[in-house]
C-alpha cells in the first residue's frame, strides 16, 4: 500500500417543509360545513418546529449568541430564513412552556 488518507464533507443541510393544507365541504342533507381535522403535531402556530427551537434556545443561552447572529448562522449554514422577531417569539414562548 503507497498511502491511505480520508476526505470528510459534511453534506448541505436543507430544512424539512411540510405544507398543510385543510379541506372542507358543506353537507347537502344537513347544510353543516366539515374541515378537515389537523395533523397531530401540525397544529397552528410556530412555523418552527422543536428541533429549531432547541437548536436556538441552545445557541443562543448556552453559546451567547445574539438573535442578529443567529438569524444570519441560520441562512447561510442552514438555509432557513428565519427574522430576528420570529427568534425572539421562539424563545418567549420556550420560556413560558
Amino acid at each position: 500500500m503507497q498511502s491511505v488518507y480520508e476526505k470528510i464533507e459534511i453534506p448541505p443541510i436543507r430544512p424539512i417543509v411540510t405544507r398543510i393544507e385543510r379541506y372542507g365541504g358543506q353537507c347537502a342533507c344537513i347544510q353543516a360545513e366539515n374541515i378537515a381535522p389537523v395533523p397531530l403535531g401540525m397544529e397552528p402556530g410556530s412555523p418552527f418546529g422543536s428541533s429549531i427551537q432547541s437548536l436556538v434556545t441552545y445557541l443562543c443561552y448556552t453559546h451567547a449568541i445574539s438573535y442578529e447572529r443567529l438569524s444570519s448562522i441560520f441562512g447561510s449554514v442552514l438555509g432557513l430564513k428565519i427574522s430576528v422577531g420570529a427568534i425572539a417569539n421562539l424563545l418567549l414562548k420556550v420560556k413560558i412552556s
